[in-house]
């Protein structure tokens, strides 16, 4: 204020440049230099306010102050910030001592009602003058909400100064920020964090709870504030930190870029989410650590010196090669990190080669996928693995999917990886490696009996000739026999175009295998004459299948999987068809033929299902006695045939079904209407997927009784794209307003293609509960 004020009363006597001479000479008989000074530009400025010299001297004290003030940032500091500390704990100094009025109050009021009156009135004197004399000693537990400031190094240094010399320092218990300024050297960031607890916050921060509505603003009202600490909690807005995780919705890397909290987030919370949002059409393009100027030092910087982070997302961060190698250092020197995100950044075999080796100790997951390594990219990995101990990785999980990686580089990969002892999860999908490679890298990254998910989708096409079966069974002999791996327990081979040879022999190879719980064979152009060995991997008393995905293949074609299914499963029939197993298996599954007690899920979406193989399969479901999720989505020639054959499955109950996806399958309404008499009846399913087809306004009445029925289990019912009016829409209502408190969450109905009126809100539904039913469902206009 007084070098605001242009140094009144000294101005003409050069008042203030004269005192900093006396310091000199004070500084010399105490042996003291300006070399003390840490900060550059105010010991450059003192000495220049010292010297003798007419070019250097400055013209008055004004001129000197100012100077000062913007070397010392001091002008960033205002009154309010200054005395922000004093407010805080003097408002919750009050807000204590109207607690303790109240507790008095009570405990008067209580005597009163419970005594005498001379008793009573004793008690409360003595009361009173019990408070007063507490009055002054009384803890007082302060929260400094700074969260309007935006915080620079003469911010934090005075805070610094507040929480661990000023005398009533102890009585902050916390401490809010919302935003930093961008130049904070790393020293003083270490300085800050170290003035406050850190105690882990394994949850989300929640917002602060009030205790009564009377209470301060800068009062603490959290019980877990209120605890004791011997330092104040930290906040970033309302999440108290340090933090287990951080909400993306509230913390987006934008809004970490914007508030420059990169370095505090880094160092205060464990799992750190920077990947950049993604970019709508003509919007800018969104930030990211590679593209924002100095964010890759801060992120560095911070790394080095965090203790807590254990888990880093940085996809798309367009990081490129020589950003990988800076940030390798910091993973070497950052042990607390065990999962590292790298997919999508462009980064050349050297970075990906010194980051491998950087976190060998550490690291347990690293994401290398879509990265553009190509050959020569694995080629570094291996040879990076073939450094140092065989053993010295601590890596559970790699992905390396997308990387243009060929048989050459896979080849040189799959003997490096058999160093790696510690892996139970490896995908390589979206290469363009042969099957042939992809058995030895099968074989490579088994090789330590730990694995136990292998990803292995979209590689080079299966090949379908005769000439070429040794390198399929070469793959397919890992599954069973003495080459299995006993810890496999998924395997995903999408995409892999293996069409029905192939599948045929992991059909046969995997009957004997008792470890694998999910397989997922999707859009292979899979064949009706693989259907006889999928119904008899089913039916093998060996397999532990759980999850079986089929999707996008013509497993229905000629209702051959309905038929085959039907042999092997229908109680009382024997197997009949041709099969590669032994006589003993053969026997095994005629004696046990009605049961599978593993397959959970199943998936039979756009497989060409008919309403007549449905019926078929619809006897088999009695030997599938675990499953509980069916899908059978887009086979539009299932139809009323189709779900009539279901709905009677349910109702005799011989099922465990519980999610059913039905959607595009051409169910008109008698389709529907017998299976909602059918889950009517059954009464245990939870979701129903009946979308994008023909069903109107006369199925909208069963629909509406199972939604009434107060004992049905049904969760979430979809009916959007097919043929209701407002009038079904409001039949439905009917229904919900009957069961409002049942177990049903969601009602979708958007998209109705109806010539009648639009989808709207039935107002004749009772006032008090309009609300809550239209709350229920999804795609109302």
């Amino acid at each position: 204020d007084w070098a605001r004020a242009g140094c009144r009363n000294a101005e003409k006597s050069y008042g203030l440049l004269w005192a900093l001479k006396e310091l000199k000479s004070e500084k010399i008989e105490r042996s003291e230099e300006l070399l003390d000074i840490d900060k550059m530009e105010i010991r450059l400025l003192l000495s220049r306010c010292i010297k003798r010299s007419r070019y250097s001297r400055l013209g008055s004290c004004w001129e000197a102050a100012e100077m000062l003030a913007q070397a010392a940032c001091w002008l960033g500091m205002t009154d309010d910030f200054l005395a922000s500390h004093k407010v805080a704990v003097e408002e919750a100094k009050r807000a204590a001592l109207l607690d303790a009025h109240y507790t008095l109050a009570q405990e008067i009021f209580e005597q009163e009602r419970c005594g005498s009156a001379a008793e009573s009135q004793a008690a409360g004197e003595s009361a009173v003058r019990a408070a007063m004399l507490n009055a002054g000693t009384y803890k007082v537990k302060a929260k400094w909400n700074l969260r309007s400031f935006t915080i620079g190094p003469p911010h934090i240094r005075r805070i610094i100064q507040v929480l661990t010399q000023w005398p009533k320092g102890n009585q902050i218990a916390a401490v809010g920020f919302s935003r930093f300024e961008a130049e904070i050297e790393p020293e003083l960031q270490g300085l800050f964090i170290r003035c406050f607890s850190d105690v882990l916050q394994p949850q989300h921060g929640k917002p602060m709870k009030h205790r009564r509505r009377r209470e301060l603003r800068h009062s603490v009202g959290n019980s877990e504030m209120a605890a004791e600490a011997k330092k104040p909690l930290m906040f970033l807005e309302d999440v108290q930190l340090p933090s287990e995780e951080l909400q993306r919705s509230t913390f987006s890397l934008e809004e970490i870029l914007s508030r420059n909290i990169l370095w505090l987030v880094v160092m205060s919370v464990c799992k750190v989410d920077l990947t950049p949002a993604p970019g709508g059409m003509g919007q800018e393009k969104a930030h990211s650590i590679g593209s924002t100027p100095h964010a890759l030092d801060i992120l560095i910087s911070a790394m080095e010196r965090s203790s807590l982070l254990s888990s880093l997302l940085l996809r798309s961060s367009h990081l490129r090669d020589s950003a990988g190698q800076l940030l390798s250092v910091a993973v070497s020197r950052c042990p607390s990190l065990r999962e590292l995100d790298l997919s999508d950044n462009h980064l050349g075999s050297k970075a990906v080669a010194k980051l491998l080796q950087a976190g060998r100790d550490n690291l347990q997951v690293l994401d290398l996928s879509r990265n553009k390594l190509g050959d020569d990219g694995a080629k570094a990995l291996a040879e990076a693995l073939g450094k140092g101990p065989s053993s010295g990785y601590s890596l559970a999980v790699l992905r390396l999917r997308s990387n243009g990686i060929g048989d050459e580089g896979g080849e040189a990969l799959a003997e490096a990886l058999m160093s790696i002892t510690s892996l139970t999860e490896f995908d390589f999908s979206e290469n363009q490696v042969s099957v042939q490679i992809s058995a030895v890298m099968f074989r490579a990254v088994c090789a330590a009996k730990a694995l136990q998910r292998l990803y292995l989708d979209g590689n080079l096409p299966w090949p379908t000739s005769e000439n070429c079966e040794v390198q399929v069974t070469a793959f397919t002999d890992q599954l069973s026999g003495p080459l299995a791996v006993a810890s496999l327990e998924v395997l995903s081979l999408r995409r892999c175009k293996m069409h029905s040879s192939g599948a045929t022999k992991v059909f046969e190879s995997l009957s004997s295998n008792q470890t694998l719980r999910k397989l997922n064979l999707a859009c292979n152009g899979i064949r009706q004459s693989a259907a006889n060995a999928l119904a008899m991997m089913l039916a093998s008393p060996s397999t532990a299948i759980e999850e079986l995905d089929l999707r996008d293949n013509r497993l229905g074609s000629q209702d051959a999987l309905a038929i085959a299914m039907q042999q092997v499963f229908l109680p009382g029939q024997t197997v009949t068809m041709a099969s590669k197993l032994s006589a003993s298996d053969s026997s095994e599954i005629e004696a046990k033929a009605a049961e599978n007690n593993c397959l959970k899920t199943l998936n039979l979406g756009n497989n060409e299902m008919t309403g007549e193989a449905l019926t078929r399969l619809a006897v088999a479901f009695s030997g599938l006695c675990a499953l509980q999720e069916l899908y059978l989505y887009h086979n539009p020639y299932i139809g009323d045939v189709g779900a009539q054959a279901l709905a009677d499955v349910l109702s005799r109950g011989a099922t465990q079904l519980q999610h059913l996806n039905l959607a595009a399958c051409s169910i008109a309404d008698a389709g529907c209407q017998a299976l909602m008499v059918a889950i009517g009846e059954y009464k245990a399913m939870k979701t129903l997927d009946l979308s994008c087809n023909a069903i109107g306004d006369d199925a909208a009445g069963s629909v509406s009784e199972v939604l009434a029925q107060k004992d049905c289990e049904l969760e979430k019912l979809c009916l959007s794209m097919n043929c209701m009016s407002s009038y079904g829409i409001s039949k439905l209502m009917e229904g919900v307003a009957e069961n409002l408190d049942g177990s049903l969450r969601e009602v979708d109905v958007a998209s109705q293609e109806s010539s009648h009126a639009k989808t709207s809100f039935n107002e004749e539904i009772g006032g008090r509960s309009g609300p809550k039913v239209k709350s229920k469902f999804v795609g109302l206009r």
